[in-house]
């Protein structure tokens, strides 16, 4: 408020059109990074009330602020206020869809951008791939018409970020040109996917070898609980910054050696940094410290919503449901994640009623939000309302991943719904685009186990674009010695694995029901 009123005086004592506007700007940005949506609102106000509010280089800047301060009606209705929106307005608008979650309404406002440019395209492309939608970021980056070094790095990412690191090499190999961040793109997608050999390949043939990369190297290094090889490349860093700390202190705890990242942590707490502070009390709770790492909480010079948050999933994870609702009451923010956390603790305990009530309270609901109300039906039992839960998050415009198609045809199958699991199973794929995963058919193939239909589990077994999975045929025969169908447990066996002695003892299991 303060900055507000000293920035009324400043603007009354000059007579500058340029100085104002820049004054704005600077005050917007300082909304915007401070995420203090009350404040935006004061500033925009501000500027409505002077000879500036039809600006449209502010204008835009107040989507963006609005944007960042997860406000996306007021982005909309600011957006909306521009008279003559330009390509640059439009891209701020689609970055606010996006930032917040509006996968959705982020294609359909791209789609409507009367002169797409290169920053609308790159901007769609690294939306699908890091949402998990690579084909759709493929066929963009295909169908561009023009596409620069930002798109070829926007795909290495999107391609590593979902796994596909060989696809990730290629294109890095196909690039017409290559800046350092593509060098580093693909370091990052080899270390952080466990393919270090081939990372420091790369780290050796880069023309300039930075804190980024050696950074991803300590992380893939700390993975892999290769602890010599992650202290190596820190110690290759002439000034290794908080990241590279955090990396090498996480590295160590994750690997069980909490003295030793605690030594290093005390030979830097000094640096006055949230993050560090916060990896150190992850640490702790990863490996069951709850004491230590409340110690620690209570000591840090200071706390924000991602350390309370670090705090109150330590006790969530460990089922200490008391100290993790103490937790959340008396955190003085909190965010979807954090309210996420205590509806999946409330349903792990079974608390269903808990876990409801504190869903619908939520100012907001993420993806991961719903997936986790619907898990929490699901596995209980109450399988009806998981399905409930589905329909009116799909109701709300909000697209489904494979996540949440898991928790729905597991709601299915224990409910032993073979025609609802089918449909599901379908709109999945067919609706949503969503390739299917192993786990998927394995609920299909268990509802039809389940209700005696052991001919259609076989051929879906047979018929999966995967290698056959030994578990599923396992499965498979211990339904048809429930169903005490001999005839196809006998079609099974020659797909058991034969060094695999639990297959002896469920065959064993259906000769015996047999008898």
């Amino acid at each position: 408020m303060r900055a507000i009123e000293n920035g009324k005086n400043w603007i009354s004592n000059t007579n500058s059109h340029e100085s104002d506007v820049y004054f704005y700007a600077q005050l917007l940005r300082s909304c915007a990074a401070a995420r203090d949506l009350a404040q935006a609102r004061r500033v925009h106000r501000l500027i409505l009330d002077s000879s500036h509010r039809q600006d449209r280089y502010l204008a835009n800047i107040v989507v963006e602020m609005y944007g960042k301060c997860g406000s996306i009606e007021e982005a909309r209705r600011a957006f909306e206020s521009i008279e003559e929106p330009n390509t640059f307005s439009w891209n701020i608008m689609v970055a606010a869809y996006a930032q917040n979650g509006y996968i959705e309404d982020a294609k359909r406002f791209f789609h409507r951008i009367p002169f797409p440019n290169v920053i609308s395209w790159n901007a769609m492309i690294t939306l699908e791939a890091q949402s998990g939608n690579l084909d759709e970021a493929i066929a963009l980056f295909t169908t561009a018409p023009f596409t620069d070094v930002v798109s070829w790095n926007a795909m290495i990412s999107g391609y590593a970020h979902n796994g596909r690191v060989d696809e990730a090499v290629d294109l890095f190999d196909r690039m017409p040109m290559r800046n350092l961040i593509s060098w580093n793109a693909v370091i990052t997608a080899c270390a952080h996917n466990g393919k270090l050999d081939q990372a420091r390949v790369f780290l050796e043939q880069t023309p300039e070898r930075d804190a980024v990369a050696l950074n991803s190297m300590i992380v893939g290094y700390g993975q892999c609980k290769d602890l010599k090889q992650a202290k190596v490349c820190f110690d290759i860093l002439p000034d290794p910054d908080i990241i590279s700390w955090t990396s090498l202190v996480t590295a160590y705890a994750q690997a069980g050696h909490l003295e030793e990242a605690r030594a290093l942590f005390d030979s830097v707490r000094w640096l006055p940094n949230i993050v560090l502070w916060t990896a150190m009390l992850d640490a702790y709770s990863r490996h069951g410290h709850l004491d230590e790492a409340r110690r620690f909480f209570d000591t840090m010079p200071e706390r924000n919503v991602v350390s309370w948050t670090a705090m109150l999933a330590a006790y969530a994870e460990h089922w200490e449901l008391e100290q993790a609702r103490a937790i959340f009451n008396s955190m003085p923010e909190s965010n979807a994640f954090s309210w996420t956390i205590m509806v999946e603790a409330y349903g792990k305990k079974g608390q269903l009623l808990e876990a409801r009530m504190l869903f619908d309270r939520m100012p907001s609901r993420s993806l991961v939000s719903w997936t986790t109300m619907v898990a929490a039906y699901a596995l209980n039992g109450h399988c009806l309302e998981a399905l409930e839960v589905f329909g009116e998050m799909v109701m709300g415009d909000l697209w489904p991943d494979d996540v949440v198609f898991g928790g729905v045809l597991v709601a299915c199958t224990h409910a032993g719904l073979v025609e609802q699991c089918r449909s599901y199973f379908v709109s999945m794929l067919l609706d949503y685009g969503i390739r299917a995963s192993v786990e998927h058919y394995g609920c299909l193939i268990d509802v039809f186990a389940r209700t005696g239909q052991l001919k259609s589990a076989e051929d879906l077994i047979r018929n999966m674009p995967f290698c056959e999975d030994q578990n599923l045929w396992n499965s498979l025969l211990g339904a048809c010695k429930l169903q005490e169908d001999m005839k196809q447990g006998m079609r099974v066996l020659p797909e058991l694995n034969p060094d695999d002695s639990s297959a002896y003892v469920l065959v064993s299991n259906l000769c015996k029901a047999r008898a």
